[in-house]
């Protein structure tokens, strides 16, 4: 989660989510993702559902997926954006290395219930690597605005850029 207001997301449309899924030696790398948005003060209701094919995982790399259909942020309610994975044991979510960024870039959800993963251990001080891509417009190859969460846990930058631009950082014009 990340305040929608002070980032200037408020009427802007999610259209693409990046996460990390991440597989070690000793952590079989068979488990399925599927991206989610849940609205709500603590993220009671899950708005959006959309499974990543198998094929589209690769491990301990980035994967972007681009939302079936757009979410429109119109800034009345708390949004959580992350993703949910069925595994067969241990952890597959990439982890940054902290610290944690209690109630925005650690939070897991738990039969149900929401906690900070730093709430399960407070060996867990870390955040989940994961990024939300904005539009101004549903037309595509309009303005973007990148919020990642690799810089927000330690402060957030949401840019504006222009299709194309996306390799050219010193053309991206910072909105917050």
């Amino acid at each position: 989660t990340f305040d929608l207001t002070e980032k200037k997301a408020v009427g802007m449309y999610v259209t693409k989510i990046r996460f990390y899924p991440a597989s070690t030696p000793s952590v079989p790398t068979d488990a399925s993702f599927a991206l989610g948005i849940w609205e709500g003060e603590n993220g009671e209701n899950e708005v959006r559902k959309q499974w990543v094919p198998d094929e589209s995982i690769v491990w301990n790399k980035w994967v972007e997926v681009e939302l079936e259909e757009p979410y429109y942020i119109d800034g009345s309610k708390t949004v959580f954006f992350g993703y949910t994975c069925q595994a067969v044991q241990g952890w597959v979510g990439g982890i940054d290395n902290g610290p944690a960024v209690r109630g925005k870039g650690n939070m897991i959800n738990v039969d149900g219930s929401w906690m900070t993963i730093t709430g399960l251990s407070p060996d867990l001080d870390y955040n989940w690597m994961i990024e939300v891509y904005c539009t101004d417009a549903l037309e595509a190859g309009m303005n973007e605005a990148k919020a990642e969460s690799e810089d927000f846990v330690k402060s957030w930058s949401v840019y504006r850029l222009v299709n194309g631009q996306q390799e050219k950082p010193s053309s991206w014009t910072e909105l917050a």
